[in-house]
């Protein structure tokens, strides 16, 4: 786990060209092994994406509202391959970003998102 998080600062710090998806990223780090394991490493790696971008969605927010743009609220839902109750069952909702906004993700390769939504939306 250290190594992957390590990869991912080495390349943030090297620069991720903003034109890098993540499937690209994805795959760049395909080849590290958390131990001797693909899978884990996979599992990080997955994990941690579905966390800076949910992250990106609840600063988002709240640097639109900063700027005096329209007021907009986080709405997060569930993914919908959750076909059984887990932690993540209590997250669907609309949450002011100036207050607290659960962290996503609850659990390795949670799916679920945060969107940004206007007021005048909801």
């Amino acid at each position: 786990r250290n190594e992957i998080y390590k990869q991912i600062i080495d390349n943030a710090n090297a620069g991720i060209p903003k034109s890098e998806t993540i499937a690209q990223l994805e795959e760049r780090l395909k080849h590290v092994k958390v131990g001797n394991s693909f899978y884990k490493a996979e599992r990080v790696v997955d994990t941690e994406l579905t966390r800076g971008y949910n992250n990106g969605k609840v600063e988002q927010s709240r640097l639109y509202n900063r700027q005096g743009l329209p007021k907009t609220v986080v709405v997060q839902s569930v993914s919908p391959s959750h076909s059984k109750v887990d932690v993540c069952d209590d997250l669907a909702g609309n949450y002011d970003p100036s207050g607290p906004v659960p962290t996503i993700p609850r659990h390795p390769f949670c799916q679920c998102r945060s969107m940004i939504k206007f007021l005048e939306d909801v």
